[in-house]
C-alpha cells in the first residue's frame, strides 16, 4: 500500500485550515481545482516498512489544546508491540507542507496493545471529555481468534499539553502510560469489537461526550446481528468491559454489519454544539433483499439513560439500499449543506451498478422523516462515480476546502483508474451545493493515486 496515496483523504481535509500552505493545484482564489497526480501533493507522508498498511485509517484532532489542528496517522500493520499490534503517528500540528517526510518524523507514537490487534484500523476524535483543552482520541483495532485480545479492544487516549513535547511515545500495551489511557475489552472473541468507532456525540444532551465503539460481528442481539455500545460518562483509565455500556445498539438480523460505520449531527436542531443525533451503518443487511445496506438514525435526547438496548425499530430513521449496493459502508456529517440550520448526511454505497462505480447520497435534514423507511433514491443529490471505482467506500465531509464558505465532502474510491493504471485509486473534491445528479467525475478537483488500490 503506497502511504502518501492512501492518506489523501486526511490530508485533503486539513488543507482548508489557515495553519496549513495553500496548494500548488490551486486557482488564483486560493480553491482547489483540477485534476492532480497524488504525487504532485505539497505533502507526502511515506510509511516505514512493508504492509505496515499506514494511511488505513486517519483523523484531525487538536490533541496538545494549542488551539492548532494535529493529523493522526493509522498503522494497522507496525510491529512496534508485536507483530500487526499496530499504531498511531501524530504530527503536531501546523504542518508543513516542504516535501516529502515519514512516519519516523512523527511528534508522537503510539504504539499498539499487543500481538495482531491491528491497532490503527479506526480512529476518531471524541472531542475534550475532561475539560482541559486537548482533544481525546479513540483508537480501533481488527483482533482475531490469536490476537493479544482475541475478544477485540479499543483504547481511549487522553490528550495533553504535554504531547509532541515532553511526552513523545506512548504505549498501549503498558500498565502505566504516559498519558490516561482507557482500554475497551469486547464480549467475544471475534466479535469484530473496536472495527468502527464514533466521532464526538452527545448522544443523551447531558453536555458530557460519550464514547461510541462497534462490533459488527457481534452475538449481542443474535448470532452476529452486530452490535454498537456507548459510554456516557466515559472513564480515563483501566480495562473496561463491553457489558459495562450504558446503551447498547443491536443489529436485526446475521450479516448486517451492524456497526461498521458511524456519523454524528444535529438532524433535528435541538442539540447543544455537540452533535447528539447518531446514525450507525449496516452495509451488508439484507433486508428486503441481498447486502442492500442500510444506515439507522437514533436521534439524541435526555431520555436516552443507561440501561437502554435499543434496536432497529427504535430508529428514528431508517435508509435502505438496493440489491448489493452496500449502502452505508461509510457514513459522514456533511454540514449545512443547504443552509437551513440542520446537518445534513452522505451516505456510501460503493457497490452501486453492475460494474461497481460506487455511488454517494445526500440525505438533508428535511429528506429524513421520522418513523418512515427511506430509499436511497429519495436522496436530494445522488453522486456517480466512474467504472469499477468503488466510490463511496471513505467519506469526509464538513470541511470548507475551497473557501466558499460552504461545506464539501471528499470522496475515497480506492479501485479507480487513472491514466497509468487501472486501480490506483483516487478522492474526489466535491463542492457544495450539487445537483440532483452528479458525475464524480465533473468536478473541479480531484487527486490521482499512483499505483495499484493506493487509495
Amino acid at each position: 500500500m503506497n502511504f502518501k496515496v492512501s492518506t489523501a483523504l486526511a490530508l485533503l481535509m486539513t488543507v482548508s485550515s489557515p495553519a496549513y500552505a495553500v496548494p500548488d493545484s490551486c486557482d488564483a482564489y486560493g480553491r482547489l481545482s483540477g485534476e492532480q497526480d497524488i504525487l504532485a501533493a505539497d505533502l507526502s507522508i511515506a510509511g516505514l516498512g512493508s504492509r505496515t498498511y499506514s494511511g488505513v485509517a486517519s483523523a484531525a484532532a487538536d490533541v496538545d489544546g494549542d488551539g492548532i489542528a494535529d493529523l493522526l496517522i493509522g498503522a494497522p500493520g507496525a510491529a512496534l508491540n508485536g507483530r500487526d499490534s499496530g499504531a498511531v503517528y501524530i504530527f503536531i500540528g501546523p504542518l508543513d507542507p516542504d516535501g516529502p517526510i515519514d512516519l519516523g518524523q512523527a511528534n508522537v507514537v503510539i504504539a499498539g496493545g499487543g500481538f495482531e490487534e491491528n491497532s490503527g484500523v479506526a480512529i476518531s476524535s471524541v472531542g475534550d471529555l475532561d475539560g482541559d483543552g486537548a482533544d481525546e482520541i479513540l483508537i480501533g483495532t481488527e483482533s482475531n481468534g490469536s490476537s493479544a485480545t482475541p475478544q477485540g479492544v479499543a483504547y481511549l487516549v487522553y490528550g495533553s499539553a504535554d504531547l509532541g513535547g515532553a511526552i513523545t511515545s506512548v504505549s498501549l500495551a503498558s500498565a502505566s502510560p504516559s498519558v490516561p489511557v482507557a482500554k475497551f475489552v469486547g464480549e467475544t472473541n471475534g466479535d469484530g469489537f473496536g472495527r468502527a468507532v464514533a466521532p464526538a456525540v452527545d448522544f443523551n444532551q447531558d453536555g458530557q461526550l460519550d464514547v461510541v465503539i462497534g462490533a459488527p460481528s457481534s452475538n449481542t442481539g443474535g448470532i452476529d446481528y452486530g452490535a454498537a455500545y456507548v459510554w456516557l460518562s466515559p472513564p480515563s483509565s483501566g480495562t473496561i468491559p463491553a457489558t459495562s455500556a450504558d446503551i447498547v445498539f443491536t443489529g436485526n438480523a446475521p450479516g448486517s454489519g451492524f456497526g461498521s460505520s458511524f456519523a454524528a449531527a444535529d438532524i433535528d436542531g435541538v442539540g447543544g454544539v455537540t452533535p447528539d443525533d447518531l446514525f450507525i451503518g449496516a452495509p451488508t443487511s439484507s433486508d428486503p433483499e441481498s447486502d442492500v445496506g442500510e444506515v439507522l438514525g437514533f436521534v439524541g435526547s435526555a431520555t436516552r439513560m443507561a440501561g437502554q438496548t435499543l434496536d432497529r425499530d427504535d430508529a428514528d430513521y431508517r435508509v435502505v439500499g438496493r440489491r448489493k449496493h452496500q449502502l452505508g459502508t461509510a457514513i459522514t456529517n456533511g454540514g449545512d449543506v443547504d443552509l437551513d440550520g440542520l446537518d445534513d448526511i452522505w451516505i456510501g454505497a460503493p457497490y452501486e451498478n453492475s460494474d461497481s462505480r460506487g455511488a454517494v447520497y445526500l440525505m438533508r435534514a428535511s429528506d429524513l422523516r421520522p418513523g418512515t423507511l427511506i430509499a436511497e433514491f429519495d436522496a436530494s443529490t445522488k453522486l456517480v462515480g466512474v467504472s469499477n471505482s468503488l466510490a463511496g467506500f471513505r467519506l469526509s465531509g464538513g470541511g470548507d476546502l475551497n473557501a466558499d464558505g460552504a461545506p464539501d465532502l471528499v470522496v475515497g474510491a480506492f479501485t479507480a483508474p487513472s491514466s497509468t493504471n487501472i486501480r490506483a485509486g483516487r478522492a474526489w473534491l466535491v463542492t457544495t451545493p450539487v445537483g440532483t445528479r452528479t458525475r464524480l467525475d465533473q468536478f473541479e478537483f480531484s487527486a490521482t493515486g499512483a499505483e495499484y488500490r493506493d487509495f
